[in-house]
């Protein structure tokens, strides 16, 4: 299927970005040897047109396989993109409004806030202002997805809101996960079977899927992650996908060739609907973009209160500083600017980030131009995002697990002893019941498993009082697939006496924007 073209530009003008492009791959190769990145691909659209795709390093390490224009990654929170973009199909159909309430869909959706829960749309999901945590305790080790997929909206129900409705924005994978489930509820078929059948199949797409194992290990990438010394280790690859929660936000695969077709097509059918004022494009499958591009909430803090955010696409004014869907705000505070000094132009961006996996897309819609960058490491840094600073936010990271264990040291109160561990033995469930914590008393330690899977032990030890903390070395995380991102709170236990002195529950704060945790009670 064709798209409309781009506005006519000067051939002479690609000639010189091809010829910038290629210069900057002896850059690019230096990048993924500080970060530790194995294999890389890299897609550009310039003026509406696929004008170059470069590989770096390897798909699969141990046989030297390099990656090429049709293999196989994930694509992680890039998904949302397509997600988004699927929906303003279906709002073109009538299916529903961007301004249907959640509830009128999906009547179980029953969220203990008030507010939310009955004046909740389809725009507050799609664009992270409900208010919703963002919890990050369903990943677990080696990429296990903790939640069956059955328990979705379980989940969902039982979940705080990190703001109060539509007053901030905070990133949530679980908005997605109920756009997915309005999806199934209006059409009456799958997320991912509408994206095929509407999207990929009028594109003639054969390299994008939904499952963990697609591609049936035919040219796919393997996944890594990074020790200390920028070496990597083969973890298992991210595990999201149709068949779990949370795959609409971040379950997709492709390829670099497949997601420059969906970008372009996409750039190309916001320009023609900007251009006519529809909402439709001919020979295209995307209609809505413009309400997909439009900003509908700024992001939170300082740094980023120009940066909009639209549907699954954040949306700056360069020159402006981005990346804030990434890793790297985290280890460098001071985030550069882009494109300082050059004229000002709109920028689309976002990030996509799982254990093996890092995506980035950045998409300028005044020229129908963008960059794509596909990779299979968990690196030190997001090295999708990075050129100068690499190095700076590689030490950073390196530095992660000192500056955790100078904190705990810092409030640690001395003299204190445990109980007799096998009190603290037991079963511990959230409120809903979605997540055991399993502490046993095993050779004169405790140890905590989540979900009673072999490949979630950890270690517990005294920190003080009742507490506990399960910090292993940074690159025992790393081999693990664990990210090393969270503050000492993430790993952080603490046991809590009943009005009898008997332990009764434990907290465990495993979000940023609600640091005061969750109780789980002793079965």
């Amino acid at each position: 299927m064709s798209a409309p073209k781009s506005q006519d530009h000067d051939g002479k003008d690609a000639v010189l970005v091809l010829e910038r492009l290629k210069a900057s791959h002896p850059a690019i190769a230096d990048i993924m040897s500080v970060s530790g990145t194995v294999g890389t691909s890299v897609g550009v659209i310039y003026h509406g047109e696929v004008i170059h795709t470069g590989h770096f390093g390897f798909r699969d390490r141990s046989q030297k396989l390099a990656p090429n224009d049709d293999t196989i990654y994930p694509i992680c929170s890039l998904s949302k993109s397509i997600t988004a973009a699927t929906i303003g199909v279906l709002v073109e159909d009538g299916q529903f409004s961007y301004e249907t309430k959640i509830r009128d869909i999906l009547p179980e959706f029953k969220v203990r806030d008030d507010d939310l829960r009955e004046n909740g749309t389809l725009t507050d999901i799609l664009s992270h202002r409900s208010g919703l945590q963002g919890s990050n305790m369903w990943l677990g080790s080696q990429n296990n997805v903790l939640f069956p997929a059955k328990d979705a909206m379980t989940v969902i129900n039982s979940l705080k809101l990190a703001h109060p409705f539509r007053s901030a924005w905070e990133y949530s994978n679980y908005g997605y996960e109920l756009a997915a489930q309005m999806i199934k509820r209006a059409t009456g078929s799958p997320w991912q079977d509408v994206i095929t059948e509407r999207v990929l199949k009028p594109l003639h797409l054969e390299r994008t899927g939904f499952d963990s194992e697609f591609g049936n290990h035919e040219n796919v990438a393997l996944a890594y992650a990074t020790l200390d010394d920028a070496s990597p280790v083969l973890i298992e690859g991210p595990k999201l996908s149709a068949q779990t929660i949370l795959g609409a936000g971040g379950g997709v695969r492709s390829s670099i060739k497949d997601m420059l077709e969906i970008y372009r097509v996409l750039l190309l059918s916001g320009s023609d609907q900007l251009r006519t004022g529809k909402s439709s494009t001919p020979d295209s499958p995307f209609q809505n973009v413009q309400k997909q591009f439009a900003s509908h909430i700024n992001l939170s803090g300082a740094k980023y209160s120009e940066t909009g955010y639209g549907f699954g696409l954040a949306r700056v004014q360069l020159p402006g500083p981005m990346g804030a869907i990434g890793t790297n705000p985290a280890l460098m505070p001071d985030m550069p600017v882009v494109a300082r000094g050059s004229p000002p132009q709109l920028a689309l961006y976002h990030q996509g980030t799982l254990a093996g996996a890092f995506a980035t897309v950045v998409l300028f819609p005044e020229s129908d131009s963008g960059i794509v960058v596909l990779s299979n490491s968990l690196p030190l840094n997001d090295s999708d995002d990075w050129i100068k600073y690499a190095r700076k936010s590689a030490a950073s990271q390196r530095g992660w697990h000192d500056r955790l264990t100078t904190e705990l040291r810092q409030n640690f109160r001395p003299g204190t002893t445990p109980k007799t561990l096998k009190i603290y033995a037991g079963k511990y469930y959230n409120a809903a019941r979605t997540l055991l914590i399993h502490i046993t008393a095993e050779g004169g330690k405790l140890v905590m498993n989540f979900q009673d899977n072999p490949q979630e032990n950890y270690s517990l030890e005294h920190y003080h009082d009742d507490t506990f903390t399960w910090l292993p070395s940074r690159n025992d995380l790393a081999r693990r697939g664990r990210f090393t991102r969270f503050g000492a709170w993430f790993y952080t236990l603490r046991f809590i006496e009943n009005s009898n002195g008997d332990i009764a529950s434990l907290n465990w704060a495993h979000d940023e924007a609600r640091k005061e945790g969750d109780d789980f009670f002793k079965e």
